[in-house]
């Protein structure tokens, strides 16, 4: 183990019995201590049980939010996947999942904060009208609730818009192996947890080449192998021939 963290705690919502898969946000965060190689346990939360009611254990003790990832270092709990993943790089200078030339560092930083705001954005839209909330409907509603209008016309918006983020990276890729610098990084891990949602989100990877073999990159690394929500969405992307 780097650092000076004791064992490491991550909440985390894994695939079992999950509506929605399991979290992309938690996933980015164990990838992330699984490449540093950590001490870390991760505690699998239900969000029916474990996080909607009011009077939760984790509700009331651990994050008022009920949201996923927390980690917890020794008492101090932290929220948030990119403040996580931010306080990880300082927390582990050592890990090699970011440079320690500054501006490198702050390209590699750039593709986290551009995922959580820029990206997502676009994504929690196209999650909101998506038909996959036929899959478990009332899970679903409970969990996100579903959003009226003319569904078909902005289903229809919505995958022109994020067709056009994903245009911006396969340019971003083009002649590289990693989105940053290069090189492998913190970048790479909060893009690809999201980015892998293409399966279960019918998006066409084949359009887009140089995001396409990125993510096969990642996936043939042990750490993103390790995590079990990466794994389903991947075997999605394979299932239905959108590489």
């Amino acid at each position: 183990m780097q650092g000076s963290a004791k064992m490491l705690k991550l909440y985390h919502v894994l695939v079992d019995d999950d509506p929605l898969g399991g979290s992309r946000e938690a996933e980015k965060v164990a990838i992330a201590l699984s490449e540093i190689g950590a001490d870390y346990e991760i505690i699998d939360l239900n969000r029916a049980r474990d996080m909607r009611p009011a009077d939760s254990e984790y509700r009331k003790s651990i994050n008022h939010m009920a949201t996923v990832p927390t980690l917890d270092n020794d008492g101090f709990l932290l929220r948030e996947s990119g403040a996580i993943l931010n306080y990880l790089m300082e927390l582990f200078p050592d890990s090699g999942l970011v440079p320690t030339d500054i501006q490198e560092r702050a390209r590699a930083m750039e593709w986290v904060f551009w995922e959580g705001t820029c990206y997502c954005l676009f994504l929690l839209n196209l999650c909101y009208l998506h038909p996959f909330k036929a899959l478990d409907p009332d899970p679903f509603d409970a969990i996100m609730p579903y959003r009226g209008g003319d569904q078909e016309a902005d289903l229809k918006r919505a995958y022109q818009s994020i067709g056009m983020l994903f245009q911006h990276l396969n340019a971003e890729l083009e002649g590289v192996d990693y989105i940053a610098n290069n090189r492998y990084s913190v970048g790479d891990i909060a893009l690809g947890a999201h980015i892998a949602l293409a399966g279960v989100l019918d998006i066409d990877l084949k359009p887009y080449p140089n995001v396409s073999a990125w993510l096969t990159r990642l996936a043939a690394r042990p750490a993103w192998q390790k995590e079990p929500v990466f794994m389903a969405d991947w075997a999605v992307i394979k299932a239905k021939g959108l590489l």
